[in-house]
């Protein structure tokens, strides 16, 4: 098993170190700088150990993101940001919070922060409209065990801003988020919710009015707080081991069931040949889910080649521990990429470990373009070569939600992915048995 020892400048710094540095978007063109935008501004620097460092304008700020431990969007007041944002600076963003990073909104009586976030990581995150006219959300037993308990000095209730701010909707919220703040019921005024190994925060507060003790609290804490240390003094996590970024891969190479002279040999040395990724192999099946961990030190990405029958078999055999290690892997936050060749093989592995009913379509004849599905993600290529030796899934056996990337226009479908709770699987109509493809590399 490699190891190494690099998190691309997103590990927190250590406890009595220089200030962590917030990267803070201030473009007017989104933020009222003069007024919401200075006062949260003001508020993280009154912390001595946080120093809000300012971008004016939304491409600055997310080039700062891999330099940043934390980040910080103000109340979006103008514009509509989600509509601006292009797909490699979502993939920036979703990377910066996967890698480690902490990401927190403020929002206000619109709903363009709550927008912005479900471009960026695929949410329907919605607003509950204000019932009270005077209402101060308590803490919940939620916040127990993490930096916002009783016992780390957070406030039991936060100041209600009226019609300046909207509360989340509990039932819109991300799979796995936490409500901290609440009614008790649907109108939720902080949340946060893991992505990957980097946390995401929501505050019904947009600092329109000037600082508020609490609610200046509230930020701070969710800008420092260690969710890595905290996770470890509750379970007791070894954190000297090294840790993986995004651009780190492990690759399933076990002679019994990828052809890793073939096929496998040539996946990997398609990635090789990307100077942001790093291939990791791993001889044995069970070594490589035993890597894979998207909450802890494991590696965040994985990729399984074009399979053998044998790969099947041993997943049947041991589905407790394999099948289940990588579906968890997936669901706390990982992207497990898949190629596929002629056969069902890896639609077959996929449909046992999560559930699925996946089929195969043989050939066609039509060209694979790009579809509408890849609008708006890091997907640009207008067309993919077409492969005789791999099979298609077919489009109306995909799981619910899917979204198809590349396809015939009917059921031949060559590059699908579907969200499974925090994580991703992306599925690749192609085996490299011919080598290195410049669009499907």
């Amino acid at each position: 098993m490699f190891r190494i020892s690099v998190l691309l400048g997103l590990l927190f710094v250590i406890q009595g170190a220089s200030a962590t540095e917030v990267a803070t978007l201030f473009d007017s063109a989104y933020v009222d700088v003069a007024r919401e935008g200075a006062n949260i501004v003001a508020s993280v620097n009154s912390a001595t150990d946080l120093s809000a460092v300012t971008h004016s304008s939304l491409s600055d700020w997310v080039s700062a993101l891999s330099s940043s431990q934390a980040a910080l969007v103000p109340d979006l007041d103008y514009g509509y940001i989600q509509s601006y944002v292009t797909a490699s600076q979502v993939s920036s963003i979703m990377s910066f919070v996967q890698n480690g990073g902490i990401l927190v909104s403020a929002t206000d009586s619109s709903r363009r922060n709550h927008y912005f976030l479900n471009k960026v990581f695929g949410w329907s995150v919605t607003r509950k409209s204000n019932y009270y006219s005077s209402y101060n959300p308590p803490r919940q037993a939620a916040s127990e065990g993490t930096c916002f308990a009783e016992d780390q000095g957070s406030p039991a209730t936060l100041k209600y801003q009226s019609y300046y701010t909207t509360f989340t909707d509990s039932n819109s919220l991300p799979s796995g988020s936490t409500a901290l703040y609440s009614d008790g019921s649907r109108q939720v005024s902080v949340w946060s919710v893991e992505v990957g190994a980097g946390k995401v925060y929501m505050l019904a507060y947009d600092w329109s009015g000037g600082a508020d003790e609490d609610w200046d609290w509230m930020l701070r804490t969710a800008l420092k707080c260690d969710n890595d240390a905290e996770a470890d003094k509750n379970t007791g996590s070894d954190k000297s081991k090294d840790e993986y970024t995004m651009s780190d891969v492990a690759v399933l190479m076990d002679w019994d069931y990828v052809d890793d002279e073939g096929d496998g040999a040539n996946i990997k040395g398609s990635i090789d040949s990307d100077a942001t990724l790093t291939a990791h192999e791993f001889d044995d099946l069970q070594e490589w889910v035993d890597a894979l961990d998207a909450k802890k030190d494991g590696f965040l990405v994985a990729l399984l080649p074009s399979l053998t029958d044998d790969a099947q078999d041993a997943l049947d055999d041991n589905k407790d521990k394999i099948g289940d290690d990588l579906k968890r892997f997936v669901e706390d936050g990982g992207v497990l990429v898949s190629a596929t060749d002629g056969s069902s093989r890896n639609h077959d592995f996929l449909n046992t470990v999560f559930d699925w009913e996946l089929s195969v379509k043989d050939s066609t004849a039509g060209a694979i373009t790009r579809q509408a599905g890849a609008d708006g993600t890091c997907f640009s290529n207008a067309t993919l070569m077409l492969n005789s030796s791999v099979t298609w899934t077919d489009r109306d056996d995909l799981p619910e939600d899917s979204v198809v990337l590349f396809s015939d226009g009917d059921r031949h479908v060559a590059a699908w992915r579907i969200a499974v709770k925090k994580g991703w699987v992306y599925m690749l109509a192609y085996d490299w048995s011919g080598g290195a493809d410049e669009d499907w590399d």
